[in-house]
Formats: structure tokens, sequence, C-alpha cells
């Protein structure tokens, strides 16, 4: 039996140029491979196309025989075609796509994230929001298999899940790494991050960083931010942050280019206000660092509380200060979190590891 990871981002296959749906396939990919003869990927053209028209997203762009584009309108001669496999979705904007695997395929419905709550915290439309909820209920009714990203998703969605308690199954987003070649590098500098969604918060924690850094300028930093325009409300924070002399802003990083800037990375942080989504939140970024051997700084109260057992660094409720920023520095570079660092490496090699998750669908 072969299985599909249906994709609606790039996977590190064929794109330098990767977010968090394009990692969370390729875990998945992973984990299925020692249950099916064959594991591959597949995007409709049409999210192909509006993907590639994106003046970055070209980047780094390539083929493989892994990776498949089926036009939209051939979509049921495909799933005609091929033998009875297996189809993994993580994402609830493909309901009828998942209604045509179903009618002979088996189905696998990956929540990576409360797409609602997103919405919700975006100011989108309620129309919108209706649409993504009965979405997700019909996913639902047609899965053979529920994937839930942690312990907290398991708790928000519990409702949801009560009828379905033996299909699920929970499978922390755990992206993959590859393999660091040569000795490891000796890490120097700290990485913080701007706000990651239009919903999230994080000017405070910015003005704490220019203190710290203006206080301390033997801490050096890389400043993690796209461009933002003036009428943006982190403007003013990153005004003061780019003039800071042992500070670098970076944007735009291709993958590989991201991942060694966290293999050297002495500490990260991504703080910012909590709200509804975030206390679901698994932040891409801090699981990235800690995957890289990176201690964090984090909120306290979301969705990472309860994943590698003891927190691999600090988390905060409130703002964290210049203070409580130099602290923590101060005692990664003493590499005071190195035992929990270790144990969050054991705990990521059994969840990637994990036998449960595609067991019995082929």
């Amino acid at each position: 039996m072969d299985c599909y990871i249906v994709c609606n981002m790039f996977p590190p296959l064929v794109s330098d140029i990767v977010h968090a749906p394009g990692l969370r396939a390729e875990q998945l990919a992973h984990q299925a491979r020692p249950h099916f003869d064959r594991v591959c990927y597949v995007m409709t053209k049409s999210r192909y196309d509006m993907l590639t028209r994106a003046p970055t997203a070209v980047h780094g762009i390539r083929s493989h025989p892994d990776f498949m584009v089926v036009h939209d309108s051939y979509l049921h001669f495909f799933l005609d075609r091929i033998e009875r496999s297996a189809f993994v979705f993580s994402q609830v904007e493909m309901p009828n796509f998942l209604e045509m695997v179903a009618r002979r395929h088996a189905v696998v419905y990956d929540i990576l994230a409360p797409k609602a709550l997103e919405l919700i915290c975006g100011g989108a439309k309620p129309a919108e929001i209706a649409r993504t909820e009965e979405w997700h209920k019909r996913s639902l009714a047609f899965a053979d298999r529920v994937l839930v990203n942690g312990e907290k998703n398991l708790e928000l969605f519990g409702y949801d899940l009560a009828s379905r308690v033996d299909m699920v199954v929970n499978n922390p987003f755990c992206p993959l790494v590859p393999e660091a070649e040569g000795p490891a590098p000796e890490r120097r500098h700290v990485v913080f991050f701007s706000g990651a969604q239009k919903w999230t918060n994080n000017i405070a924690f910015l003005g704490a960083m220019a203190d710290c850094l203006e206080a301390r300028p033997d801490i050096r930093a890389y400043f993690l931010s796209p461009l933002k325009n003036h009428e943006n409300p982190e403007s003013v924070a990153i005004s003061r942050l780019v003039q800071m002399p042992n500070l670098r802003r970076l944007s735009g990083l291709s993958y590989p280019t991201h991942l060694s800037l966290l293999r050297q990375a002495v500490a990260v942080m991504d703080w910012s206000e909590i709200n509804e989504e975030r206390r679901y939140s698994t932040s891409t970024r801090l699981i990235q660092a800690v995957a890289m051997g990176a201690p964090i700084l984090g909120n306290a109260g979301t969705g990472l509380d309860k994943y590698w057992g003891e927190y691999p660094g600090e988390s905060a409720e409130t703002v964290p200060t210049a203070e409580t920023v130099a602290t923590f520095i101060d005692r990664a570079r003493k590499s005071e979190f190195d035992d929990t660092l270790k144990a969050a490496a054991s705990w990521r090699a059994m969840v990637l590891e994990d036998e449960t998750i595609f067991r019995g669908i082929a």
C-alpha cells in the first residue's frame, strides 16, 4: 500500500523556502515510511500555481520523483487509477479532495493547528470562520485516523474527538533536521524574532531586547524579521533595534541557512502576549531551535508547556525584562540547560519513531 502526503506548502525536499505545514509533511512522511511500500508528496496544480506566484517562493524550487503535482480537474482520474492507498491531510482547506479520496482510499486527518482560532484572532469574517469549522467537521467524518499536535490540542478538540477516541493519536509537531557535518560549531550569538502572525503582539518583548542589547554590548544578536512598513505596530521598536551595533537584522533566509543560524545560536527567544490562539500554539521557531540544540526563552501557557517534559530553557508568563533576558543568556552560555536539551532530544526521537501513528492503516 502506498501513502500520499497531501501538501499545501512545499516540503524541504523540493524547496529552500519552507513553512510549518511543509515541515509537518516531511515529519509525516518520515513516520509513514516503515508502514507503506512507498511514501510520496502530492499537491494540487491550483495550490502549486498559487505558491509559485509569490516572488520568494520559487527560490530553490526543484523536482523530485517523490513529489507530484496533479491538476485539479484530473484528481478523480488519478484517484481511480492508483491502487488503494492512504492519504494524509494536514489542512482543512481541501474537504472536497478529502471526500473524493474517502470513496476508495484511507484518510488520515492531521490537526496541526487550531485553524478556526487563528481566524478568530486574526479578525476574519464570521462566514469564513463558520466555513472552516464546517470543513473541520467534514474532515473528521471521513477520517480513518485523526492525528493531533500535542496534548493541549487534544484538550481543545476533546469534544469533537469524543466519538472518535479509538481513531485518535497524539502526534506532536517535530520537524526533521539534517545531520550536521563535521564538528559542532561554536555557539556565539543569540537569535530572536518579530511577530509571527498578525494576531501576535511582541512589541513589549522587542523593547526589552533593545534595552538588553544596549546594556550588554557583549551580546551579539540576529533579529529575524521581514521588512515591515511604518504603519506596522512593531515598526517603532524595530527602528530602535536596527540601530544597535551588536545586532544584525535578517529576512528571507533559505531553510538551510536558517538551520545553520540556529545551530550556532547559544540561545533563541520568541515571546508574545498570550491570546486564545497562543494558548494552543506550538512555536515552530522554538521547536526548531531545541532540535538544533539551543535553549529557548518563550511563553508560559502555550501548547509547548506539555511538549518536552521539562522545558529546555525558560518560559515567562509576563513580558521578560532586559535583566531577565540577560540572565537567561548568561545561563545558556554556561551550558546550564544541557540536561533538559538532552532530554528533549530523546523525547523528539521517541515521537519521530512512534509506530502507533500509522500502524494498522496499511
